[in-house]
């Protein structure tokens, strides 16, 4: 027993006091009651002495008093003792604590490697999701630039379509033509239907992208929580003090702390692949928004037919230059300032129009913007036959100040 030897040895200073003190007290009532030679002699030499001197008296009576502190003194002792052997930890179960340890530490470097390799799951993960986001912007690009050639394939089909119904000519070249804009449709048609199916494919993806990484996060989170608690469990009941256990145990636990920093970072990560999926969501609604407008282009191919033929130009959607004072330099520069459509066009105020122009140069500043909002309002609410009246009062397609 190790601990008990401890506390014996550090009271070996006060049983030896204890002992001297003893032992004096011993010879000196010994020498008393005349057992030694000096006082022998001096009974022997004075026989009619009676009383002891007040010298020795006194003595006497300062040994008692040192006797009775040194007694008091042993049973501090003692009951020093005894607190400190109910206070001290067994061998055996210094042992098992030990042994509780060493196998948590164990898990914990199994835990570590489990959360090491979810860490390179998660990256892969990451850059996964990276490269189907550019993958996803091209395909968006490549998509949005073979819709707008579809637009114009299917503007222009309808045009055609349009002259050959009122045409009486019936030439292989008229039909060819109008087989070669049939064509043009149902390639239009099948454009669509793939784009559709691409969505789908894009959605599929994108579900199980993020049902892989929630449960990458779940693993990881659950394999630091286990070996926390498993930690937590070895730690023995008693306290030893400072012992070389607790030591190693205040270190694992400075080990755990990191550990669960690292899932924190990891669950940081996965906050931003989430970011990532939702931003490809998005991108999937604008493919869906294409998708859509391909399907509303023989719509919107019917109203600018009604508009080219009230207002006798040729009109494409949302282009600028239908207004009255606006040119293919002016058309431009509004694109520029982020007007594109009549809509657009419609909601900005004079004064902004003006600055536009204003910032410019000289060029664009003379010309006159007041009435090109309400034109440009007009146009997004199909009222064609009111822009053509709009049209047949102004002087002329240059507004100058």
């Amino acid at each position: 027993m190790p601990g008990y030897i401890y506390f014996i040895i550090k009271l070996l200073p006060y049983v030896a006091v204890c002992a001297l003190i003893g032992g004096f007290i011993g010879w000196y009532l010994r020498c008393k009651i005349g057992k030694c030679n000096g006082h022998s002699l001096q009974a022997v030499a004075a026989p009619t002495q009676a009383k002891p001197s007040a010298d020795a008296a006194a003595r006497t009576k300062k040994l008692q008093e040192k006797l009775k502190q040194a007694e008091v003194l042993n049973v501090t002792l003692k009951n020093d003792l005894d607190s400190l052997k109910t206070k001290s930890v067994s061998i055996s179960e210094k042992e098992v604590s030990q042994g509780d340890i060493s196998a948590a530490t164990a898990e914990l470097a199994q835990e570590k490697e489990r959360i090491a390799a979810l860490t390179a799951n998660l990256k892969k993960a990451q850059e996964t999701i990276i490269s189907l986001n550019a993958k996803l912007n091209v395909d968006v690009k490549e998509q949005k630039d073979r819709t707008f050639l579809l637009e114009n394939e299917l503007s222009q089909v309808r045009e055609q379509l349009q002259r050959f119904q009122g045409s009486t000519d019936d030439s292989a070249d008229l039909r060819s033509e109008l087989d070669r804009a049939r064509e043009m449709a149902a390639n239009a048609t099948r454009f669509a239907g793939e784009s559709r199916k691409r969505e789908a494919l894009l959605t599929d993806e994108n579900e199980t992208l993020k049902a892989k990484l929630a449960k990458l996060a779940q693993v990881a989170a659950s394999a630091t929580v286990t070996a926390a608690h498993a930690f937590a469990a070895s730690i023995p009941a008693k306290p030893v003090g400072d012992s070389e256990a607790v030591i190693k145990a205040k270190a694992e636990v400075a080990r755990l702390n990191a550990l669960k920093a690292a899932a924190d970072k990891a669950a940081h990560a996965k906050s931003e692949a989430e970011h990532l999926v939702a931003e490809r969501s998005a991108a999937q609604r604008e493919i869906a928004a294409v998708v859509d407008a391909v399907d509303d282009a023989p719509a919107t191919a019917e109203k600018i037919e009604h508009a080219t033929d009230v207002l006798d130009l040729r009109v494409r959607q949302d282009d600028l230059k239908i207004i009255e004072g606006i040119e293919q330099e002016v058309e431009e520069l509004l694109h520029g300032s982020g007007i594109t459509t009549w809509a657009q066009l419609g909601e900005a105020s004079i004064e902004r129009v003006q600055e536009i122009l204003n910032a410019a140069g000289d060029a664009y500043a003379v010309h006159n913007p007041a009435t090109w909002p309400r034109q440009a309002a007009m146009a997004a609410a199909g009222q064609w036959s009111q822009l053509r009246e709009w049209h047949d009062q102004l002087a002329g397609k240059k507004e100058v100040s």
